[in-house]
C-alpha cells in the first residue's frame, strides 16, 4: 500500500513518470508471463516424468516400495518448502488478496522459488495440481517488489 501512495504520489507530481511506469509495467509483465509459462512448462514434463516411471514400475514390487518411499521424500520435502516459506502453501490467491488489502507482506523470491519447487514436487507425485491459483500469486508477488 505505501508503494502505491508513494506512486500516485509521484504520477501527481510529475506526469512524464507515467511513461517510466508504462515501460516498467511492460517489463514487468514480460517477467511474470515466463515465469508462469516456465512454471506451466515444468509441471508439464513433471506429469510426463510421472508417465514414464509409472509405466516403469507397474507389476514390480521393488520398484513399487522404492516409489512410496520417494513418495515419502517428496512430501517431507514439500512440508519443509511450505514451513520455509509459509506464504507459499495453498493456491496462493487469499495471499494475493490479503496483499492488495495491506495486510500482509511476502518475500516474493522465496515463495516464488517454494511454489515453483513445491508445485514440480507435487506433479512428480502424482497428485493434482491446478497451475491457476499459483500462477496468480506467481503473477502477483514476483513483479511487485522487483
Amino acid at each position: 500500500m505505501k508503494n502505491l501512495e508513494k506512486t500516485l504520489k509521484s504520477v501527481s507530481e510529475n506526469p512524464k513518470h507515467i511513461f517510466k511506469l508504462t515501460v516498467q509495467g511492460i517489463m514487468v509483465g514480460i517477467f511474470a508471463g515466463l515465469m508462469v509459462c516456465m512454471y506451466r512448462f515444468l509441471l508439464a514434463g513433471s506429469e510426463g516424468i510421472l508417465r514414464g516411471y509409472l509405466s516403469i514400475i507397474h507389476g514390480n514390487v521393488l520398484y513399487i516400495i522404492l516409489f512410496f518411499i520417494a513418495l515419502a521424500i517428496m512430501g517431507i520435502l514439500i512440508e519443509w518448502l511450505t514451513k520455509w516459506e509459509v506464504d507459499s502453501a495453498g493456491s496462493g490467491i487469499p495471499q494475493v488478496y490479503a496483499e492488495v488489502k495491506g495486510h500482509m507482506e511476502a518475500n516474493w523470491a522465496k515463495v516464488l522459488f517454494s511454489k515453483i519447487a513445491a508445485g514440480v514436487l507435487t506433479a512428480l507425485g502424482g497428485l493434482s495440481l491446478g497451475p491457476e491459483g499459483p500462477s496468480v500469486q506467481m503473477l502477483f508477488y514476483y513483479p511487485m517488489n522487483m
